[in-house]
């Protein structure tokens, strides 16, 4: 499961998104990927997680397990000064190794390489490069 995209400071919800999409795109060489909004209908609690602006590592964790899945990742974007950062979470549902198994992060200096950047984010989350 892939959360979307927290738009942090100077970046707005459009720019999250579309990110979002790019990394779920990019971790579908990897994964099996269900978005979110796929999943938002499964059952009552995932519906009411979503509301709560489910964030934190504990309740991802929750979350995931109670959709059946292994991992989740979500991650945020922000813009200071001219400097953007993508930073994602890889968190483990299940076991004693429930948690975050594994962080990235990447940045750059101009919208034009967000993209890009995304992309290798997403890559080195999966362990790609």
């Amino acid at each position: 499961m892939v959360k979307d995209l927290k738009g942090a400071k100077g970046v707005d919800k459009q720019t999250a998104y579309a990110l979002s999409e790019i990394i779920k795109s990019t971790l579908s060489g990897y994964y099996e990927v269900q978005s979110m909004d796929a999943l938002a209908a499964i059952n009552n609690m995932v519906e009411e997680k979503l509301k709560a602006v489910c964030d934190d590592t504990k309740c991802l964790i929750e979350l995931g397990g109670a959709m059946g899945t292994d991992l989740v990742v979500a991650g945020s974007i922000s813009k200071i000064a001219n400097t953007y950062g993508i930073t994602l979470r890889l968190i483990n549902t299940r076991g004693k190794d429930a948690g975050v198994s594994r962080r990235v992060s990447g940045k750059c200096t101009s919208e034009s390489e967000l993209i890009n950047t995304a992309e290798n984010v997403a890559r080195k989350l999966a362990g790609g490069f």
